[in-house]
């Protein structure tokens, strides 16, 4: 009994051949797997990522932070370009405080 059915992963109508078949293909069937495994493992990078950055935004003062609150504001283009490739403002005045400690 064939059955239609929507793929779980791409969208794209099929015919199943039993009720428990939810993938048109087995590379869907793969990709879904794969991107499960994956999850996880992101998860807990994101955590340790926030987590490290939290610790250092500790470090900084109340104060600091407005001033650099103050400076993103009032940054103009030139400095923008100026600042390490990707680097915020906060990790710009942590790198700079970390340097003259």
């Amino acid at each position: 009994m064939l059955i239609n059915r929507l793929c779980e992963r791409c969208g794209q109508q099929f015919l199943a051949n039993r009720k428990s078949h939810i993938f048109c293909h087995v590379n869907c069937r793969m990709a879904s797997h794969r991107a499960k495994q994956d999850q996880p493992e992101i998860e807990i990078v994101k955590q340790s990522i926030f987590a490290v950055y939290k610790e250092k935004l500790n470090l900084l003062t109340e104060q600091e932070i407005y001033t650099v609150l103050g400076q993103m504001w009032t940054e103009s283009a030139e400095a923008f370009k100026n600042r390490h490739k990707g680097e915020s403002l906060l990790s710009t005045m942590l790198r700079e405080k970390n340097d003259y400690i």
